[in-house]
């Protein structure tokens, strides 16, 4: 049977890569945001299809760990829990801080929701029992 704290890791990945995925839709429908899309732009950045392949590697650990945290072995699944956290919880709250600076206050609220699940995620793996 699946221990307890490998499903709340697992469902906070969810939660988090939910909310991080979703984060721009609320700024994809401001009107000067697709404009500046359509434009070739992203952030000030010039959209080309390495910056799309580098934003689709972000998106893929959250979506992948669900099913690793419950499927690792305890030892190992705490310290890539951990680690995986720190890292998304470090980009999550840079990216809730870009978005207050846009401002956009509903993809920030979004991204702060990945933010909280991420550090949780690491809350759960450093409290898990090893075994």
């Amino acid at each position: 049977m699946i221990e307890d704290w490998k499903i709340k890791i697992s469902m906070l990945w969810v939660i988090a890569a939910i909310a991080y995925i979703a984060h721009p839709i609320p700024v994809l429908m401001e009107h000067t945001t697709l404009a500046t899309i359509i434009a070739g732009t992203i952030g000030g950045e010039q959209l080309t299809q390495e910056l799309l392949v580098v934003l689709v590697i972000l998106m893929l650990p959250p979506l992948v760990m669900p099913f690793l945290s419950l499927i690792l072995k305890d030892s190992i699944n705490r310290w890539v829990n951990g680690i995986v956290g720190v890292f998304y919880a470090l980009t999550f709250i840079k990216t809730v801080y870009s978005a207050l600076t846009l401002p956009s206050y509903s993809s920030a609220l979004l991204t702060f929701v990945a933010f909280v699940a991420s550090v949780l995620i690491v809350w759960y793996a450093w409290k898990a029992k090893p075994t």
